[in-house]
């Protein structure tokens, strides 16, 4: 693993399957569903080694947000409508369909690559992060429930998180544009 790290110039930490509540020191709970043990144990490794090893970029993109916050020390919501929050998981939208508002905090990171402090995204999950590991700031949340949507570190280092599904929405400029900032930050990275 480390020997391919060596060779990248930026990371995603992508969405897919339900991460272990073990992660965050919790026993599972009715409403999670598959979990991918193989999965959650190579990534929690990766992920640990990239930030604590390397200076590269990192994007982290739905269970890549969740799964980067448990590693960190942050803990997670295993089940948004078990905990009484408003359905996140809005499959009736195809993926490129923006589906509800996320407020980004002024003045930070997310915010400026996004130009707008709220932006319409879509939205394909059931956990969340609950609060963020220690030395991430939240800079975004649904604007209909507060659920925490976005996450960063702040200084030089490009390092963020989004709940929802950016490169759904291929047609977005402004969704695109965080791909865009990614590009640019493993490029600086490469000096």
């Amino acid at each position: 693993m480390k020997e391919a790290v060596g060779r990248l110039d930026g990371v995603i930490l992508s969405g897919g399957a339900d991460i272990d509540p073990a992660l965050f020191g919790e026993r599972i709970i009715s409403g999670v569903g598959p979990i991918d043990f193989r999965r959650d144990q190579a990534e929690a490794v990766l992920t640990n080694f990239v930030l604590d090893e390397t200076d590269l970029p990192v994007l982290g993109i739905c269970r890549g947000m969740q799964l980067l916050n448990a590693v960190r020390g942050g803990k997670d919501i295993q089940d948004l409508k078990s905990e009484g929050y408003a359905e996140h998981r809005l499959s009736m939208y195809q993926r490129n369909i923006p589906s509800h508002d996320v407020d980004l905090v002024p003045g930070s990171r997310i915010a400026e690559i996004m130009g707008s402090t709220r932006v319409r995204t879509n939205s394909f999950h059931h956990q969340a992060v609950r609060t963020a590991a220690p030395g991430w700031t939240v800079t975004g949340h649904a604007a209909d429930d507060q659920v925490i949507e976005a996450m960063e570190v702040p200084g030089e280092r490009f390092l963020l998180c989004v709940q929802w599904h950016p490169e759904g929405m291929v047609n977005n400029d402004e969704e695109q544009a965080l791909f865009r900032a990614l590009v640019n930050a493993a490029k600086a990275h490469l000096g």
